[in-house]
């Protein structure tokens, strides 16, 4: 069940790529939309198969999301931006919040 934020910001990036595509003919909207997408569905999988790095991944990647969107919504006042950014910061949360648990309950290696 942990896997669906990721899931669901995979179709919201992948949506907005085409979208973005569609009203000013930007390829860069839609490369980077489907590049996104495919690295949130990517770790939605990773995260659904107990993957010991894809709560980590999928923060990052939501981080990543936040630092290249929310300049850009802060400047321009568009929704889009401001809505996808907002979206990333609370998959963020989520994502950081479960690896760390993760990391809370998993024994230390020894080192002696």
């Amino acid at each position: 069940m942990s896997e669906y934020p990721a899931y669901g910001m995979a179709g919201l990036c992948i949506t907005g790529g085409f979208i973005g595509f569609l009203k000013a003919r930007s390829r860069a909207s839609l490369i980077a939309g489907s590049a996104i997408g495919a690295t949130y569905a990517a770790c939605g999988y990773m995260v659904s198969q107990n993957h010991q790095w894809g709560d980590a991944a999928a923060a990052a990647t939501s981080a990543l999301v936040i630092v290249t969107n929310l300049p850009r919504g802060l400047r321009t006042r568009k929704a889009p931006p401001m809505m996808l950014s907002t979206a990333a910061i609370l998959t963020l949360g989520y994502y950081a919040r479960a690896w760390n648990e993760k990391q809370a309950v998993s024994p230390k290696p020894r080192t002696e």
